[in-house]
């Protein structure tokens, strides 16, 4: 078996979520797909930006992530947080602050996808971008 090296992060493509306000429990999805036929990367890092809202109160603020395939190639609409597990994760700081957070080596699907989010912060938002880099590895 030869070695493994990973592939180079690609162009991030930013994907805006929550327009103005995004309030708890809300959840909102990607206004475009993530093209992933081609390239077939297996990861991506995600950097959620929030504007300054006051978390200190909060017990475990985080936003839930799900990658939805597209598997008959149209865009589907999601108004409610789908019924399994999210594919990701952000925790966030309990602070009276803006934040960006960065998770990396989270697993993605080999098609078209979009990103559903879902604010589990405990707190409306105001403006949130959720940016979204891909990446592989390759075996030499």
């Amino acid at each position: 078996m030869g070695e493994s090296t990973w592939t180079a992060r690609k162009t991030s493509q930013t994907v805006t979520i929550g327009v103005g306000t995004l309030a708890d429990a809300a959840v909102v999805q990607s206004t475009a797909e993530i093209d992933n036929s081609s390239d077939k990367d297996l990861f991506c890092a995600l950097m959620l930006k929030l504007a300054i809202i006051d978390w200190s109160e909060e017990d475990n603020p985080a936003f839930y992530i799900w990658f939805l395939d597209n598997i008959d190639g149209t865009q589907e609409t999601y108004n409610t947080a789908p019924a399994r597990m999210p594919d990701a994760i952000i925790p966030i700081e309990a602070v009276n602050a803006a934040q960006n957070v960065i998770v990396r080596g989270i697993s993605i699907p080999p098609i078209s996808f979009d990103i559903v989010v879902q604010n589990k912060s405990g707190a409306t938002t105001g403006t949130t971008t959720l940016e979204i880099e891909t990446y592989g590895v390759t075996t030499a």
